[in-house]
This record gives C-alpha cells, structure tokens and sequence, in this order.
C-alpha cells in the first residue's frame, strides 16, 4: 500500500488504494498481522474514532466487500503548492508537495446490488519518528514524553513565544524568587551540584515550580531545621526521589536555573515558616515561567517522564516509499481524547491552586507533554494529533494583572461555586488542610473582589455560598483510625461552612437573596496564614426564619433534605429553625432553607439545608407559596 509508488500513488491523488476484503482482512488479522489487526479495529470504532462503520451490516456480503483507503483531504496538508492530480506525471514521487497526517478507511461493495461504498470514513492517524526519512512528509509523531532534542526544542520555543508575543499571557520578566529555591545551576554546568538557594528579599530570575503527589509513602527527603544549613551548601541528589529528580532534569535542559519543590523549600518541621510559605503560594505559582505538572505519577517515588505502558500492543509499522531509492517507515496509530481527571494529580486537592495560580503549565500526562497558558489550551507537544481535554474553570485575567472587565456578583459567585464544587470532590491527606490548601486562591482573589473571605465563603455573596449541600456522604479524606466519629473533627471550622465537613459539596446559586449577612468574626489559627485554618468563625445573619415544626407539605408542595452529618442530627429536626434563603437560580419553583440547630441562647448551629420543591402544576402552589411567606419573620441569627 504505502510501501510502493503505485500504491501511495492511488492513496494520495487517485480513487483510493484497493485493500484486502473484508472477509481477508479478518483472516489476515487472526493470522495476527498487526496492520490489518488495527484496520478492522478502526473500521469497527473500537478506538472512540468517530465515524466507525457498521460492520455488522455487511456480514452476508464479506467476501464482495473491499477496504479502500484514502488520503483524508480534510488533514492532507499542502506544504507547498500541491499539483492537480492531472499535473503528476510517472516520474513525480507521489508526495511531492504534501504533508501526509492520515488516511481514512471506507468498504467499498463489489456488487450492483448493494450500495457502492460506505457512508462513513474512520480515520486512522500516520506518524513518524522524529528521526526517520518519512518525517519530512509526515508531521505527527507518536504521543511520547521522551525529552527528546526536538521535543525539549519545542518546549523552549512555545514558552518564548508565550512570554512574548501571546495576547492574553503576562510578557517576559524577572520576578521576585521565592523565599528558596533549588539552585539546579546554569545549563552549561552539567556537573553543577544541587543545593537550596536563599535569594535575597528583591531578587528577581526565572524560575519553575513542581505540582506533584506526595503519595502515600513517607518523603525520603525534605529540608528541616536540622538539615537546612547543609541543604545550603549541596543537597545528594542520589536521595532525591524520582518525581523531583526528573523536575531538575527537565529544569537542567529548559535552561531555568531555578525550581520551587515544596518538600525541599519549605522547612517541614516549622509550623511557622509553613504558615507564611502556605500563606505565599498564590505568589510562587503565579509567578513561575512555568509550572511542571506531575499529572501521570501517583507518588513521589514514581517517574512521570516514563511511558506509561500501553494497554494495546505498539502501533502496527508499515514502509513509506519516498522516491525509487529511499523509503521510510510510519506507523498506524488513532487519535484519542484524554481527561484531566484521569490522571493522579488531577484528583489531588493541593494541586488544583497549582494549576490554577499558574499562567503556564507542562502537563506531563501519561501519554505525553502537553502545554497550556491563558492563549493555548491545551496543546500536546508533540504534534501527535490528540487532545488532551482539562474542564477547568479560569482564574479572572485580573489574578494575573492583566487587563480585564470588571467582574459582577454572578460572575464571582459562579466561579467560585464551581471551585468550591471541584476542590472538594478531591482527595486531601489530612482534614485540617481543608483550608489552607485553597488559600493561595483566596488570598489572590481577595484583591481581585476586593472582598471579605470567610473561612470559605466570600461575605459579598455569602447568601448563595450558605446555600451548599454534601454529595452522598462520599468521603474523600483520610480520618483518624481512631475517631471516633468523623464529625468530631470539625469543631475548628464553623457549621455553616462547606470546609467543615469532609465530603464533596455542590453549591447552588440564589436568585433575589432574603438573607443578609449583618456581621462576622473569625479567629485564625495562625495570623501568618490568614486565608487558612481557623479556630472559630461565627457569622450573624438578617433574614426571614419559621420553626421546623411549622413547615407543612403535601399538595403542591414536597420537601428534600440534606442533613450534614447523615441521618445524626434527624430526631432534633421539630426542634430547628429554618433559615430562608431565597429561590435557587436555575431551578423553577425551589426554595432554599438552612436547617439550624440552637446550641446556646445566643448562637445556632446549621446541621442541614432544606430545598421545598413545588410541583409546576400544582394547583394550590400560589395559596401554599403564601401560607409559608405568613409563617416567615424576620429575625437576626448568629450562626457558628
């Protein structure tokens, strides 16, 4: 096929090259040939191409049914002016002028009483190696994390053509180092020794950071009070673990002397020197020339520079004919899409401000390296033609000192509701983190809003946040062994906020607030981290309330309740206050209720939040909507 110049001749410029039939293509694949192997799973769709073909409608027919292949004119690129087809002659090697990416597979039925030829084409993607003779013709290349020449080329070039021409990404500068860094040593010094670096208060230079999982082993290595005046001098690279070995490498060949790790950069038995560099990491990320995701490793000893091993056997190889005394080699492979969430990191709570707060990241997924900033989404480096998909929301442009239009409460209650909803559904090794491990956000999006952050919450749209509820009691932290309860681990956060409770949580917006925050006061676990934990957090509220007990349902009307901690608090419910919060956006005929609980004469505990639903065509909804708003009163509420 494309191993002759006849056969690329007819894939390239004429009717399609005409393969085996159907019924010989699957004897040649149950004789294990891998190019046919891989052709009937195309034709079949069993690599999520679209469109794939029916084959089952051609089982009585196999023998009369024959593969053509094409060249994908939609992906045949010229790289010069391509010729007509008429302007070929015998002589003219069948690429001459153009790029080949693909080819596209039909079944074609040698038979005037079945239709001619298929209706729909798979595609099946052509690469070549880097270093191959085919590469000339064939731009894409197999997804690989090899730190190849080429790809380490391509990586530099991308980051320079961001920082200096990209519309929506900061330009070129030098800012402020963190407090450390790992001085990994100019590119030309290969031999150079590893050490921490303490620049001094105003020194600028270019530097990268690590997001990585710690995973669940113990750190084999990490800067403490006894070892940082030797970490100074030189640190033994020989007891680097894999995950930052290969981030030194990476940083060694990209020519950035400098990279931020927070097992070595932070002193780990200094609760102090943790607060202020947790309170820091809006600033070390969004700072960085780029930020070196560790996505594919589940843990520090692990290698994300590996190829992670292919659940498939390798892409079938076939020969390209170039001209009458050369010939090169592609291989057969289909393009596919992958999932942030897929991949270890992307599941880690501490990593999502990682990403977020930077304005470039290398991604290093288990396939490949891809590249994303504020101007590319996205975009896998080495021209492989997959996607690599991360639904993700944006920080506000503003986050970045970049210009950008002023943001409304929608806009900031928006975006904040979705973090909140994707932070939690993560994993977080210890409860305690719950907030500190956002606070480089808040501490960025405080002078963006210009707003009060309240152990989670924002007092300007606090009436929407209050309005959260847990998602099926999935834990996604690791509690004590011996706690007792997991809940006796949440007095340090307050009751109505999310961050006090180790579930996932989806929050759900109010349209025309009833409730007004009137007053709050938090008390801090640590004035150096004043986005992290707290020790208490009250806040007081204006808005209308009923007593629980004085709800009444039916007709129109049905309640959904989500208590907080399970089925716990049910048999204090006649006892409670309902707090009204308003209609739900987006979800006609909902209203939305705290469920509290008093816990003092001064102060209520929320344990739950109340939805009370009403049927569209209820025919009392009007008289039952009434004869709640006359139990309603308002009254001032302190909630801790």
């Amino acid at each position: 096929m494309t191993g002759t110049r006849e056969g690329l001749q007819a894939v390239v410029h004429g009717a399609g090259y005409r393969h085996l039939t159907l019924k010989e293509l699957r004897e040649s694949a149950e004789k294990q040939c891998r190019s046919c192997e891989h052709l009937l799973d195309a034709l079949g769709g069993a690599f999520d191409i679209l469109p794939p073909i029916r084959l089952e409608d051609y089982q009585d027919c196999e023998a009369e049914t024959r593969l053509v292949i094409k060249a994908n004119s939609r992906v045949l690129q010229a790289s010069l002016a391509c010729p007509a087809e008429a302007d070929f002659d015998d002589e003219a090697p069948p690429l001459r002028g153009v790029e080949l990416t693909a080819l596209k597979l039909g079944l074609e039925v040698e038979s005037e009483n079945r239709k001619p030829e298929s209706e729909t084409w798979p595609v099946v993607r052509i690469a070549a190696a880097e270093a191959n003779c085919a590469a000339q013709f064939v731009p894409l290349r197999l997804p690989s994390k090899s730190l190849t020449p080429g790809l380490v080329s391509e990586i530099r070039r991308t980051i320079d053509e961001c920082l200096d021409r990209h519309p929506n990404c900061e330009r070129r500068r030098a800012p402020v180092l963190p407090r450390r860094v790992l001085d990994v040593g100019p590119s030309e010094l290969a031999t150079h020794s590893l050490r921490l670096y303490q620049p001094s208060e105003s020194e600028g230079g270019d530097y990268a950071a690590l997001s990585y999982c710690w995973g669940v082993e113990q750190q084999p290595l990490v800067t403490s009070r006894e070892n940082l005046a030797s970490h100074l001098v030189a640190i033994p690279e020989h007891r680097i673990p894999k995950t930052i070995a290969e981030a030194v490498d990476i940083c060694r060949k990209l020519g950035i002397r400098y990279l931020w790790v927070d097992a070595l950069c932070i002193i780990q038995d200094d609760n102090s020197d943790k607060d202020t560099e947790i309170s820091n990491m809006g600033n070390i990320y969004r700072n960085t020339t780029i930020t070196i995701l560790a996505a594919c490793s589940k843990g520090v000893g692990g290698s994300f520079l590996a190829d992670v091993k292919p659940t498939k056997p390798d892409p079938p190889q076939l020969p390209l004919y170039i001209d009458s005394s050369t010939s090169g080699e592609v291989q057969l492979y289909c393009s596919s899409t992958r999932y942030s969430n897929c991949e270890p990191l992307f599941g880690r709570a501490w990593a999502l401000q990682e990403y977020l707060l930077s304005q470039r990241v290398l991604i290093f997924e288990s396939r490949e390296v891809v590249y994303k900033c504020r101007s590319l989404d996205c975009k896998p480096l080495a021209n492989s033609g997959n996607f690599f998909s991360c639904d993700l929301i944006d920080l506000p442009a503003a986050a970045f000192d970049l210009p950008s239009e002023s943001a409304d409460a929608s806009d900031q209650e928006m975006l904040w509701s979705s973090l909140v909803s994707e932070y939690s559904h993560r994993r977080l090794t210890l409860f305690e983190d719950r907030l500190p491990a956002l606070a480089g956000i808040a501490a960025v999006l405080t002078r963006v809003w210009d707003d009060v952050y309240l152990a989670g919450l924002w007092a300007k749209t606090l009436t929407s946040q209050l309005c959260w509820e847990s998602v099926a009691f999935r834990k996604n932290i690791t509690l004590p062994a011996d706690a007792e309860h997991p809940f006796g681990l949440c007095a340090p956060t307050p009751s109505w906020s999310w961050a006090a409770h180790p579930y996932p949580v989806d929050v759900w917006r109010i349209k025309n607030p009833r409730a007004k925050l009137v007053g709050s006061r938090v008390e801090l676990v640590s004035r150096a981290s004043p986005f992290g934990a707290v020790k208490q957090a009250l806040i007081t509220l204006e808005a209308p309330t009923m007593q629980y007990s004085q709800l009444i349902t039916g007709g129109s009307s049905y309640p959904v309740l989500t208590l907080d901690r399970g089925d716990s608090d049910e048999e204090d419910l006649p006892q409670c206050k309902l707090i009204y919060l308003g209609r739900m956006e987006l979800k006609r005929w909902k209203e939305a209720f705290l469920i509290a609980k008093k816990v003092s004469e001064e102060s209520f505990q929320r344990v739950g939040l109340l939805v009370l639903c009403y049927r569209l065509r209820g025919l009392n909804r009007e008289k039952e909507e009434a004869a709640l708003s006359s139990k309603l009163r308002r009254e001032i509420i302190v909630l801790q």
